[in-house]
C-alpha cells in the first residue's frame, strides 16, 4: 500500500508512503545528510560538497518508523529512502558566496578554501585531499562555523583586549567581534545559538558575577530547546553548549597551570591564545568521538602548533576581505604555514 504525503501529520508509520514538499531542514552528520521536509526525515549518502540544500523540492518513497524520542519531537523517519524526483534550488549566489570569490581570485588552493572555511565557515571550496587532511589530524574545526568558533573568537579577543583597557569595555568589543563573526559566517541558526550563549557568558564576567555563568548556560539552553525540542539531538547545539561549558569551567583551571610558566612572553600567548580553544577542545572532544566516531590521537599535538596560527588567519582574513591584495601576501605566509603542518601529520 502507497500512501501520498504533502505535508501534515500521519497517524500511523506501517506504510510505505510517498512524500512530496520541499526540504526545510539539512543535518549534515559526517557524510550523512539528514533531510527534513516537514515532519519527514530521512538520510541521504553525500559526499562532503554536494548534497540537498533547502528549498529542494523533493518526491521520496520510504517506509516509516517512529520510536518514542520521536513521537515526543513528531518526526517520522523514513526508512530505505528513495528520492524518486528532485527538482534543486536555483542557487542564488549570497554576501558569503561573493566574499568567498575574493579569497579565491587572490590566493591559490588550497590555502583560498583554508581562510575561506576559518573566517566564514565555507568549506565547500576546498580541496577534498586537505579536507581529509584536515579530519584526520583533528583540526577540522577551525573551518566550520559553529559555536566552537565562535566562542574562541570572542573569547581570544576578549583576552588580547583585556591588557589594553578596563574588561567592561573589552568585553563589550569581544561581542562586537561575535555578532561580525556571526554575520561574516551566514548568520546561520548554530552561529547565531553560540552567540547568545558566549554573549551571556561573557556578560556575566564582565559584572563580576562569573559564578553564575553556568546557571545562564542552563537557562539558555533550557530556553532554546523549549523552543525547539529538536535541538537536543542538534551536533552544533551540542557543541555550543559544550565549548561555551569549557570556557566557564575548564579554561580557568588551564590558566592556573599557565601561571608555573615563567617565561612571560610565552605566558601570554598561551593565555590569549591556547587556552580558550584548548578549553574548548577537551569538553568538545567526546560529542566529535561520539557523533562521528573518530578522534585523532595525533590532534593534541598538531592543535598546538596550528592554533596560534588560527586568530592571525581570521584577523588577516576579515582584512584583506577590505584591503585586498595588500594583504593577500601576508595572510598566504600564514594560511601556507598551516597547510605545511597539517600535511606533514595528515
Amino acid at each position: 500500500m502507497l500512501r501520498m504525503f504533502v505535508g501534515g501529520v500521519m497517524s500511523e508509520c506501517k506504510d510505505e508512503v510517498r512524500v512530496r514538499g520541499k526540504v526545510d531542514e539539512v543535518v549534515w552528520k559526517d557524510s550523512v545528510q539528514v533531510v527534513g521536509i516537514d515532519e519527514f526525515r530521512f538520510e541521504a549518502e553525500s559526499g562532503y560538497k554536494e548534497g540537498y540544500k533547502r528549498g529542494d523540492e523533493v518526491v521520496v518513497v520510504g517506509r516509516c518508523k517512529r520510536g518514542w524520542k520521536d513521537f515526543w519531537l513528531g518526526r517520522v523517519w523514513l526508512d530505505k529512502a528513495k528520492v524518486e524526483e528532485r527538482i534543486e534550488v536555483e542557487d542564488r549566489k549570497g554576501l558569503r558566496d561573493r566574499l568567498v570569490e575574493i579569497y579565491e581570485r587572490q590566493l591559490p588552493d588550497p590555502e583560498a578554501g583554508l581562510v575561506a572555511g576559518v573566517v566564514l565557515g565555507h568549506k565547500s571550496s576546498m580541496e577534498q585531499s586537505f579536507y581529509d587532511s584536515l579530519i584526520e589530524t583533528g583540526t577540522v574545526h577551525v573551518v566550520v562555523a559553529s559555536g566552537y568558533n565562535v566562542v574562541v573568537v570572542g573569547s581570544v579577543v576578549l583576552n588580547l583586549l583585556v591588557y589594553l583597557m578596563r574588561r567592561q569595555q573589552a568585553t563589550l568589543l569581544a561581542l562586537i567581534a561575535m555578532v561580525g563573526y556571526g554575520w561574516l559566517a551566514g548568520g546561520e541558526a548554530p552561529v547565531v545559538r553560540a552567540v547568545i550563549m558566549g554573549s551571556l557568558v561573557f556578560l556575566a564576567r564582565a559584572t563580576g558575577r562569573q559564578t553564575e555563568s553556568s546557571w545562564l548556560l542552563v537557562v539558555a539552553g533550557w530556553l532554546m530547546l523549549m523552543v525547539n525540542p529538536q535541538l537536543i539531538e542538534s551536533v552544533s547545539f551540542q557543541l555550543s553548549l559544550a565549548a561555551t561549558a569549557g570556557l566557564i569551567w575548564v579554561e580557568p583551571k588551564i590558566r592556573e597551570g599557565m601561571e608555573r610558566v615563567r617565561c612571560s612572553w610565552m605566558r601570554v600567548v598561551m593565555e590569549t591564545e591556547l587556552s580558550p580553544t584548548l578549553a574548548a577542545q577537551i569538553t568538545t572532544a567526546p560529542i566529535i568521538w561520539w557523533n562521528f566516531g573518530r578522534l585523532s590521537l595525533i590532534s593534541p599535538v598538531v592543535n598546538m602548533l596550528v592554533l596560534p596560527l588560527v586568530p592571525m588567519m581570521m584577523g588577516l582574513g576579515a582584512g584583506q576581505l577590505v584591503l585586498g591584495r595588500l594583504v593577500a601576501p601576508f595572510t598566504y605566509a600564514v594560511a601556507h604555514l598551516f597547510v605545511v603542518i597539517v600535511r606533514c601529520f595528515g
